[in-house]
């Protein structure tokens, strides 16, 4: 009876187990995806809306874009945002919010935490682009 109890146990726990790990894989692929059209619209000239003034070029090739000379990795898109990373740093982040005519730039990028220090993360001013 107990050599039983034990089989099920594992059996059990072997299930449990399989199923978490599978919706992982699952959640992964989802965010993964990527909406072509709306990375096609990041594309071309635009020129900053604020104090920053100044002309910026986005290029899109193969799953990457280069704003002005920084090299991005796309991650995935989400409603009208595209999630990106420096290429070559990981921890630099931009995400693109696609609007009609306007296109907002979120820079960031991850701030290692100490245990005694109380940090959120490294936002930077948004950049806001018109199309030109």
């Amino acid at each position: 009876m107990e050599k039983f109890l034990r089989v099920i146990f594992i059996i059990g726990l072997s299930i449990t187990l399989t199923a978490c790990s599978s919706n992982k894989k699952v959640e992964k692929v989802a965010k993964k995806a990527v909406d072509k059209r709306l990375v096609h619209k990041l594309a071309g000239s635009w020129l900053a809306d604020s104090y920053d003034y100044g002309n910026y070029k986005i290029v899109y090739e193969e799953n990457r874009l280069i704003f002005n000379s920084t090299e991005l990795e796309i991650d995935y898109t989400k409603e009208n945002k595209v999630f990106t990373h420096k290429q070559k740093d990981k921890t630099v982040h931009y995400i693109f919010e696609v609007k009609e005519d306007e296109l907002i730039v979120y820079p960031s990028y991850e701030i290692e935490q100490n245990s005694d220090e109380l940090m959120v993360g490294g936002d930077l001013a948004p950049i806001q682009l018109k199309k030109t």
